[in-house]
């Protein structure tokens, strides 16, 4: 306390006085008040104050009028404890003063008077002042109104107009009073037994207050504590009651592993319990246990009797989760973390209602002037370690859930930030709800917050489960400690918590008085003990069953409104991120512009470097194969992280029972906005450097289509595993693949023979979307430009007269020589197939026969396809169309000659009973369900569907395979099995 306020204090108690008034109790009262607070000196001194102010403010009073008070002094010095002292401080004062005025045994109209004007001036509710006065006037004879008190009695006294009675071997009553504004407790006794407040002695008449984690004790009384205390007074018939009970639970690994010995433990609404152990003693495994996140391997945890693991539909919404990671959206304000949180959490509110909400929330714990700050993370801090502990904590806490369980609340923290913190649920628990966290290392004033602890010991055995203030005392008799009953200094009133643990790790020493690594007690003996002691046994009294549900102000949003607040959060989240912003609208572009421009080829001349033509760019079909390696892996990069960096935070919102389906879709919508924004810079950009005409939209479709592809594949593996490091590495193994198995690399024929197929595109290439997306924009730029539109349907009909008569008719005659069974079964397909009746060989000269003819037939149609192209090219001529350069600009010689494979050598092959031709795959229509790669058309159930469509099909199926995949967390569950499976060979 500061030595203003002090003074303050001295002159207060000096004006509440009259020359009447004055006796030796009211120096005491001022001394013992000052006791609480400062040295003996300090007393001495601020005592020689108070007589100073005693004698000038008599002298004052002589010259006025009898009986008036000087308002306008005790308004100026009430000021400066106005502006200095909190609410709490404040009723202190007032209950110092009461104490102070009443120690005469009478009260006077001055004294009336001046209590009125410093209540007044303090903004001392009039509720709390009238309740002050009735404590600091009750007599052992005749007790106030107790309506609102709790009294220890002695066993044969009865207070009827006492709400709250327990009985106890007393000389006289004790009562309590409990200030809810305030949340201040205070005490009197008016006996005459040596009853001590954490080691002080009460005096008879005189008000203590009862701090956090105080405890009232007597040779003949039974402890009483502050946490029971507060409990009694909350105590309402009308609020629903929780009972958490913890039966038996154990928890294993493995076999061998046991993570959790036996638990057993029952606690009730308005409790904090803390859960303290050394590093890696199971306090996390045991809290997720608790809330349901793991499944016990024995026995069981039930909420008013209702299982947690086994009936999670019937005590939905009652229970939160803040686990010690953080799971703040980064990109966010603290306001926006809280409103999207509390729009989740409220489907009945209106948006400003939810508003409100979240304003009231921020300025009760702390957060209102920085509501407008964004998050930012760890290593980029924008708000302090303390404030986004306190804005976790702030997303369970606006839904209130029945039961809140806790993470390491504290750690990181300072002292002030982690008292802070505590108090903060502190006055959850004082709104009848039940909070269990794990602290770690505490300090005194934090651990005196605890209604309850439970110590486990290193391999989780349940070692201490009481009170706090007692655990000290507790290990201490068992160890044989002196001062076996000091739970607190004396001095300063701290708990060292480093004792418990010194005590409970404590190591053999060796003959010199040197540690030798081997602890003095092992847990298992600190276990048994605890077993000894009444550990693992509910007390009956604690054994009340409840089996009604709690009230759960959990309202979730239906599952549309939920999908637009995901998505409403995560398109917020993307473009306040600038970085971000930035990289993904310019990624595109500039690839586009790099790629474009560096394959820009032109051909070197005598004279120079020749004008650029689209027609002799001989890297086009490379530039194809790069865009769509650009789609693949930019939208694999947008995905990759998407899920994981939500993980910590989705699984907190598995407690609000939020639709997985909403989130998914949210993510995929923007996924495929984004993607929709880079594909179409990327086409509009290169299209233009490279002078491609006419193919935008089909470009883009087939693009477009294989970044969602990626886009829902790298969300895949986001949720898949469990670090982004792991993601990033698996992006070479899913990219390489779709490089290699494109087609565009490695010919699908030279591939090994083992997995290649002649005939048609080999499995490994249909289940690669690069495969198809390549294979698309191929064939598509051949026969769908402007050239092609034209003169595509006659070229393809040449091609496949030339084939017959050049390639298979060689063939046909050379086979009619073979007099093997399979050659003449082989023959009447094929001339059956040309002459479009049922064929059966008889003789040779027959077939030959029959043959020339066919072949004749084909060279008079070859003459006039060709005469009717050149009459088409004649015609177009005529009409003012510059073939040459339609032509320039529409039919590049590179993809050409890919598409036909010019470059092949083997024009028809015989393989498996069929003839397989490998020359003009473009013209060549796929006759059966597995095509040939650039192949122009293809079938389906009788169909014949145009490869781009086709193609695009066949992406758009695989990506609603991986969005089902994604859903049921398949590839999760795979990863799952197969580390179980090593770990079982292991």
């Amino acid at each position: 306390m500061s030595e203003f306020l002090l003074r303050a204090l001295m002159q207060l108690f000096a004006l509440a006085s009259s020359r009447d008034d004055l006796n030796e109790n009211s120096r005491k009262v001022v001394e013992a008040s000052l006791s609480t607070e400062l040295s003996a000196e300090l007393v001495k001194t601020y005592l020689d104050l108070y007589d100073q102010y005693i004698a000038d403010f008599i002298a004052r009073r002589q010259k006025s009028t009898p009986g008036t008070i000087d308002r306008q002094l005790i308004e100026n010095v009430c000021k400066d404890l106005t502006q200095d002292l909190e609410s709490r401080q404040k009723t202190v004062v007032i209950l110092r003063l009461l104490e102070y005025i009443f120690a005469d045994g009478n009260v006077s109209k001055h004294e009336i008077s001046f209590l009125q004007v410093v209540s007044k001036t303090l903004h001392v509710r009039k509720e709390t002042y009238d309740k002050c006065f009735a404590f600091a006037t009750a007599e052992t004879e005749q007790l106030p109104d107790l309506n609102e008190f709790l009294v220890l009695s002695p066993k044969e006294a009865s207070y009827e107009h006492s709400k709250f009675e327990l009985n106890q071997d007393l000389d006289a009553p004790c009562i309590f009073v409990y200030l809810k504004h305030v949340n201040l407790f205070a005490v009197r006794y008016f006996g005459k037994q040596n009853l001590n407040i954490n080691g002080r002695i009460i005096r008879s008449g005189r008000i203590y207050i009862l701090s956090q984690g105080a405890s009232i004790r007597s040779t003949k009384l039974s402890p009483i504590y502050y946490s029971d205390l507060i409990a009694r007074f909350l105590e309402d018939e009308h609020r629903s009651k929780l009972i958490l009970k913890v039966e038996n639970v154990t928890y294993q690994f493995n076999e061998r592993n046991v993570a959790i010995h036996p638990i057993t433990f029952a606690e009730r609404h308005g409790r904090l319990m803390g859960i303290m152990g050394s590093s890696g003693a199971g306090k996390s495994t045991l809290l997720n246990i608790l809330n349901g996140n793991i499944t016990p391997t024995s026995g069981k945890v039930t909420l008013n009797g209702f299982d947690v693991h086994q009936e999670k539909s019937r005590i939905k919404g009652l229970i939160g989760y803040v686990s010690q990671d953080d799971l703040l959206i980064e990109e966010l304000t603290v306001f926006q973390n809280l409103y999207y949180n509390a729009q989740l959490c409220f489907g009945h509110l209106n948006n400003n209602e939810i508003e409100t909400l979240t304003n009231d929330l921020l300025l009760t714990i702390g957060l209102s002037d920085i509501k407008d700050l964004q998050v930012g993370n760890p290593l980029n801090k924008k708000i302090s370690g303390g404030q986004r502990k306190r804005l976790n904590i702030a997303l369970e806490l606006i839904r209130e859930p029945s039961i809140l369980f806790i993470d390491e609340p504290t750690s990181g923290l300072s002292s002030r930030d982690s008292e802070n913190v505590i108090d903060l649920l502190k006055q959850l628990t004082l709104r009848g709800k039940i909070v269990v966290a794990v602290i770690h290392q505490p300090s005194s004033d934090v651990f005196k917050m605890l209604d309850r602890l439970l110590i486990i010991d290193q391999g989780g055995y349940p070692i201490y489960y009481g009170y706090p203030i007692d655990a000290l005392p507790y290990f201490r008799a068992i160890v044989q400690h002196a001062n076996l009953q000091e739970s607190e200094c004396h001095t300063c009133g701290n708990v060292n918590t480093e004792q418990i643990f010194n005590i409970i790790e404590a190591n053999v020493l060796d003959e010199f008085g040197r540690p030798t690594g081997h602890r003095k007690t092992q847990p298992d003996e600190w276990y048994n003990k605890y077993l000894e002691n009444g550990g693992n046994v509910i007390p009956a009294k604690r054994k009340v069953e409840v089996t009604t549900i709690p009230h759960s102000n959990l309202d979730p949003p239906n599952v549309f409104e939920q999908f637009y607040i995901f998505l409403k959060r995560d398109v917020f989240s993307k473009i306040t991120d600038r970085q971000y912003l930035l990289i993904t609208l310019l990624e595109a572009p500039v690839l586009a512009i790099l790629l474009s421009y560096f394959i820009k080829y032109s051909a070197l001349t005598p004279e120079g470097i020749s004008d650029y033509s689209f027609a002799s760019n001989e890297n086009i079909p490379a530039f194809l194969f790069m865009n769509v390696v650009v789609a693949l892996f930019i939208g694999l990069i947008i995905s990759a992280e998407e899920i994981i960096k939500d993980k910590k935070q989705r699984k907190r919102e598995t407690f609000l029972n939020l639709s997985k389906g909403a989130y998914l879709n949210s993510k995929l919508l923007t996924l495929f906005s984004i993607s929709a924004i880079q594909m179409l810079s990327f086409v509009l950009i290169s299209q233009s450097i490279i002078e491609i005409k006419g193919m935008f939209w089909s470009y883009f479709a087939v693009l477009f289509s294989i970044a969602c592809f990626a886009n829902v594949l790298g969300l895949n593996i986001s949720s898949a595993f469990r670090s982004i490091v792991s993601v990033y590495i698996l992006i070479p193994f899913l990219i390489i693949p779709q490089l290699i198995f494109s087609g565009a690399i490695v010919k699908f024929d030279k591939l090994n023979p083992k997995i290649s197929s002649q005939a048609h595109v080999p499995f490994i290439g249909e289940i690669m979307a690069s495969r198809w997306a390549f294979e698309a924009l191929t064939t598509h730029q051949f026969k769908s430009n402007e050239w092609s539109t034209i003169f595509y349907p006659i070229d393809q009909k040449i091609s496949q007269i030339g084939f017959e008569k050049n390639e298979l008719m060689p063939e046909l005659q050379l086979l009619s020589a073979d007099t093997s069974k399979e050659a003449k079964t082989l023959l009447e397909k094929e001339v059956s197939n040309m002459l479009g009746t049922d064929y059966k060989v008889t003789n040779k000269e027959q077939v030959l026969s029959e043959l020339t003819v066919y072949k004749n037939g084909l060279n008079k149609e070859y003459i006039q396809l060709l005469n009717l192209r050149d009459q088409l090219l004649d015609s177009l001529e005529e009409s003012g169309v510059d073939l040459a350069k339609m032509k320039a600009q529409n039919v590049n010689q590179q993809l050409s000659s890919l598409v036909k494979n010019s470059d092949g050598l083997t024009k028809i092959i015989r393989i498996d009973g069929d003839f397989i031709r490998y020359t003009d795959p473009i013209y060549n229509p796929a006759k059966v369900f597995r095509a040939h790669f650039y192949a122009p058309k293809k079938q389906i159930l009788g169909f014949s569907v145009d490869t781009l469509w086709y193609n695009l099909g066949v992406i758009g199926i695989m990506t609603i395979l991986l969005m089902v995949a994604l859903y049921y967390d398949l590839l999760q569950k795979l990863v799952l099995f197969l580390e179980q499976l090593r770990k079982f060979r292991s």
